[in-house]
């Protein structure tokens, strides 16, 4: 049985303004196919992602978070 391969993406997000916005973005990055966990810093402005690069790319993940209206960068951390 193959493992699944992981790999981790931490981005900086601007407009993280409430709990609220950590829940919809945890939310819509949870949702998309071959992430496997997501954890969203509100004091750091950052989310955390896990996932399958042979199911999703960090930049689709980038994309998903912009078209929820945040602005998000791949952080160098």
């Amino acid at each position: 049985m193959l493992s699944e391969m992981k790999n981790k993406v931490v981005f900086k997000i601007t407009g993280l303004d409430c709990s609220a916005c950590v829940i919809t973005v945890d939310g819509v990055l949870e949702e998309a196919d071959g992430v496997h966990e997501v954890k969203t810093n509100y004091a750091k402005q950052t989310t955390a992602v896990t996932f399958d690069p042979q199911k999703i790319s960090s930049q689709h993940l980038l994309q998903i978070i912009k078209q929820e209206g945040y602005e998000a960068i791949l952080s160098e951390s």
